[in-house]
């Protein structure tokens, strides 16, 4: 357990209410990534998406890319069942039962060649991005309502998808993409993309 002061602790004291008896079916690591992955994919969703903001509208319409990756599965549920949103994801042709499992309005197979042409006419609120990639970006970037949001997790490049892990040069690009994205937002460039 890490506090505040960034100091670990052995042991902690908290509201019982917030505890859980870990399902026997999860292994430790699987269940201590719960919590990361819901609450990016919340955070992503309510705060960033402004989907928190929009709770008591109709006809709201959220697409994850990735869908059936660990904060796609979230939000996929979140968008559903907390927001009340119509839900497309994507995903390899492989999990499209996953996603129609966990409720998706419409599954995609990424692994299409028209996939990039395939969200049809569905205006969007949020575009949750778990990928990556500019090129998803330019391609769904006029499917967003006009107060729509894009948002990425992961940035302008895929990561982790060639089996690299993440060095500090490339956490320090990711960081400076960020500041960049972030200032041209300020000035109303691509004020609709954030990650």
């Amino acid at each position: 357990m890490v506090d505040i002061n960034g100091s670990y602790a052995e042991y902690c004291i908290v509201e019982g209410a917030d505890i859980y008896r870990k399902p026997s079916r999860l292994t430790m690591e699987e269940a201590a990534a719960v919590p990361y992955s819901c609450l990016a994919a919340y955070a992503a969703l309510a705060h960033v998406g402004k989907l928190a903001e929009k709770r008591k509208q109709a006809d709201k319409a959220v697409f994850v890319l990735g869908g059936s990756g660990g904060v796609g599965t979230f939000a996929v549920q979140l968008a559903k069942q907390h927001f009340d949103c119509f839900v497309v994801a994507s995903s390899s042709e492989g999990n499209i039962g996953l996603l129609n499992e966990l409720g998706v309005d419409e599954a995609l197979d990424y692994e299409d060649p028209s996939f990039l042409k395939a969200v049809g006419y569905t205006k969007f609120d949020v575009i949750l991005d778990t990928v990556g990639g500019d090129d998803y970006w330019s391609a769904f970037k006029d499917s967003l309502k006009p107060d729509g949001v894009y948002v990425t997790t992961v940035g302008k490049e895929r990561r982790g998808h060639d089996g690299r892990t993440i060095d500090m040069s490339a956490a320090l690009s990711y960081r400076a993409d960020y500041f960049l994205r972030q200032a041209f937002n300020s000035i109303g460039a691509d004020k609709k993309y954030h990650i």
